[in-house]
């Protein structure tokens, strides 16, 4: 599953989440725990809590986990649309060439996971490059394979009904403005 979104959506943070749900049986159990926080896999550290605005994960970061019987590869990228990056984009163009290097090597993907938040309540110039920059990277056959994950839900009383709104509103733009081409 490949992790993929704006700096600062909480990316790492789902990760960390997704790795606590598999090791404890409930809430209750992870919390009297203290939750576990899961380390990158090549320098063993734990979150680094970047500068404000910048992306806590500055390279892709593959996780491995075990379920039962079923082995689950996580993703993480770099976030886009970085503080840090420059008004071409620079960073972000580098990143995604990484990230489609990374995924050539893989025979498929089960799920291409556009991480957002839930407290998303505008179709930003921000927001719609993000998108945008994902997505044109990816084949046809690969939209089948996309997710939409809400992050920050609490804000929200864990319900991403902005966000839908949000995305619906971008999709129906794309659609009207590839119609018009066309």
């Amino acid at each position: 599953m490949l992790l993929i979104g704006a700096t600062g959506v909480g990316k790492s943070t789902w990760i960390n989440s997704f790795a606590n749900y598999l090791h404890f049986d409930s809430l209750e159990k992870a919390v009297k725990a203290g939750g576990l926080e899961i380390s990158h896999p090549r320098t063993g550290q734990t979150s680094q809590y970047a500068e404000v605005g910048e992306s806590d994960t500055q390279n892709l970061s593959e996780y491995a986990f075990q379920y039962e019987n079923s082995s689950i590869k996580l993703i993480d990228t770099p976030g886009l649309n970085d503080i840090k990056d420059t008004s071409d984009h620079t960073v972000d163009k580098e990143h995604i060439r990484n990230i489609l290097r990374l995924l050539s090597a893989y025979d498929e993907i089960h799920a291409i996971c556009i991480v957002l938040k839930a407290s998303e309540n505008r179709l930003s110039t921000a927001f719609k490059y993000v998108l945008t920059e994902i997505l044109k990277c990816l084949d046809k056959s690969a939209c089948n394979n996309v997710i939409f994950i809400c992050t920050h839900a609490a804000s929200e009383n864990f319900k991403p009904d902005k966000t839908q709104r949000i995305l619906l509103k971008f999709f129906l733009q794309k659609r009207s403005s590839h119609l018009s081409t066309t």
